[in-house]
């Protein structure tokens, strides 16, 4: 028993030493967000890429009842030491933080509770299991491309099984996810035709809504068959009402506009496997936000300069992203696409040229150049995420799962800005915006390329 509590002080100090944080953001919570992670960097810790990647889970903003159980099955996934905060105000990450890692700190037993005596108090810690772990170098490596410091890791820069890309939450608010089911709760396939006429398993599984480097309270069910994605339909918890988003709150502000898309820029690098050139692109968007004066735009400029010709110069990088969800011009207008994803498809349309053009839109603000001032970072104010939405959707049949994250991040729907009085419990959204049937909607037969064109591609239909 002593041996026992001596490890387990030994990896509480570890873990607080430089801590690993896991950020669940609630829908509306883009403030609480970017206060976590500016305040993990200050304490000296990092985010966190799954839940065994994790001394300290935080919530950002106020979840629903929905996106809470969820939250709760993912903390049952921590192994202990851990502790778990609730921030629903910037104002108390800092507080909550600096409390959650000096008790991991001081307390071996953080985390480790008789089975339902966790309580759930904002700012307070919560725990239960009885599992001990241990990081490398109290720590997770990186993983980034060769440019940028790291190994290359292939298309989307990891494999498509690991936890960093896509971790699949079943079993939230009662969700009926299909599937038949083995004993000890384990998904068994059904059996359904593939996209070339063939009887093959089909697997449904909900993504998200508490992966990384996701849209906040999105859930994308899936049928998988085999590695591909044989169709999409997302839905978003607790959509705020009368809340047109953080990023567009004062889309006058260039600045403004600049963090928002370094922000959607650290996400794809993030789900490509790029971590350590996210984490420079989130220090530069809060610098972004914060710095006034005092050469500070200067600064900026410099330091995207170097930023975009390091992520440019990238081979491992660019053939990771170029072919992949492809929109033309025609299926850009069919899916009232608006803002740089529009604007892309002079570049080739295609993920990198999303990348691209979001570097482009982001030194054309810091230099003080208008863009499309009457737009915010996503397009048309009122219905460009919602069409940002829709073309991820259009596109995910037929990718590898891996893949099919990439489209989004490179898309990056913001949900905050989603329209409300459109977007219902099932996701059942047609790219109009009109309320349809799930297979009306999700059957992409006649947009998505066939078996002899590229998968992920939209063309006029």
């Amino acid at each position: 028993m002593g041996l026992r509590t001596s490890a387990r002080r030994r990896l509480a100090w570890w873990a607080a030493y430089r801590p690993h944080v896991l950020v669940v953001t609630a829908p509306g919570g883009t403030a609480e967000r970017l206060a976590v992670e500016a305040q993990v960097r200050a304490l000296g810790g990092v985010l966190a890429a799954a839940p065994a990647d994790t001394d300290l889970l935080a919530t950002a903003g106020t979840p629903d009842a929905e996106l809470a159980g969820a939250i709760d099955l993912l903390w049952g996934q921590v192994p202990a030491p851990k502790v778990r905060v609730d921030v629903p105000e910037p104002a108390e990450v800092a507080a909550a933080l600096t409390s959650a890692i000096h008790e991991l700190a001081t307390t071996p037993q953080a985390g480790v509770e008789p089975a339902g005596e966790a309580d759930s108090v904002s700012g307070s810690r919560h725990g239960h299991g009885d599992h001990d772990h241990q990081h490398d170098d109290h720590g997770h490596a990186d993983h980034e491309g060769p440019e940028l410091g790291g190994p290359e890791q292939g298309r989307g820069g990891h494999e498509s099984g690991d936890d960093h890309s896509h971790t699949a939450h079943e079993g939230h608010g009662g969700h009926d996810h299909g599937g038949m089911q083995m004993p000890g709760g384990l998904m068994m396939a059904d059996r359904g035709p593939d996209r070339d006429g063939l009887k093959l398993d089909v697997l449904r599984v909900a993504l998200g809504p508490a992966l990384p480097a996701w849209p906040s309270g999105l859930v994308m069910d899936v049928e998988m068959q085999g590695d591909l994605v044989q169709s999409a339909a997302p839905r978003v918890l607790s959509v705020p009402r009368g809340n047109s988003g953080f990023w567009t709150a004062d889309p006058s502000k260039p600045r403004r506009r600049a963090a928002a898309h370094l922000d959607s820029i650290g996400r794809l690098l993030e789900v490509a496997g790029w971590s350590g050139a996210a984490e420079q692109v989130r220090q530069q968007r809060d610098a972004v936000l914060t710095d006034a004066g005092d050469g500070g735009e200067n600064r900026a400029v410099r330091d995207l300069g170097r930023l975009r010709r390091r992520l440019q110069r990238s081979r491992g990088l660019r053939r990771s992203l170029a072919g992949l969800g492809r929109l033309d011009p025609d299926a850009v207008s069919r899916l009232g696409l608006t803002g740089p994803a529009a604007r892309a498809t002079g570049r080739g349309g295609d993920a990198w040229a999303r990348l691209v053009t979001w570097l482009e839109e982001t030194a054309q603000a810091l230099d003080g150049r208008p863009v499309a001032p009457a737009e915010g970072p996503r397009g048309e104010p009122g219905r460009g995420s919602d069409a940002l939405l829709a073309a991820a959707v259009a596109l995910m049949p037929g990718l590898e799962l891996a893949d099919a994250r990439l489209v989004l991040a490179s898309l990056d729907p913001d949900t905050d800005e989603l329209d409300a009085s459109r977007t219902r419990g099932d996701g059942d959204l047609d790219h109009e915006g009109q309320h349809g049937s799930r297979h009306d909607r999700y059957s992409h037969h006649g947009q998505v390329g066939s078996g002899h064109e590229h998968e992920g591609q939209v063309h006029a239909g």
